[in-house]
């Protein structure tokens, strides 16, 4: 699946709550995995079944409830002069993850 794709690759070394806001982030922009480059990361093609269920389940989680507060950009602290320029505003922090609304 795409979207666990996208969380191995945005966040397989994030705490499992981090993962499960990727997925919130991830619906929040319509299911859309567009500017989101997770896919690309070499650690997709390596993730063990493990990971992988791990990232089916944070996807299925972040169905439940949108623990980052309606979050549509997310990113590690050296991605803060961007968010900043689009006047992004930081809604939560989990492990290395900034999300932005």
């Amino acid at each position: 699946m795409q979207a666990a794709n996208c969380i191995i690759g945005e966040a397989g070394n994030q705490p499992f709550k981090a993962q499960v806001a990727i997925g919130c982030v991830i619906r929040n922009r319509g299911n859309s995995t567009q500017g989101i480059y997770g896919l690309h990361n070499k650690c997709v093609a390596k993730a063990t079944r493990q990971t992988r269920n791990r990232a089916l389940s944070a996807w299925r989680s972040s169905a439940a409830a949108d623990i980052t507060n309606g979050a549509k950009y997310f990113g590690c602290p050296q991605d803060a002069v961007y968010f900043r320029k689009i006047n992004a505003t930081p809604v939560l922090k989990i492990g290395a993850i900034t999300f932005y609304k």
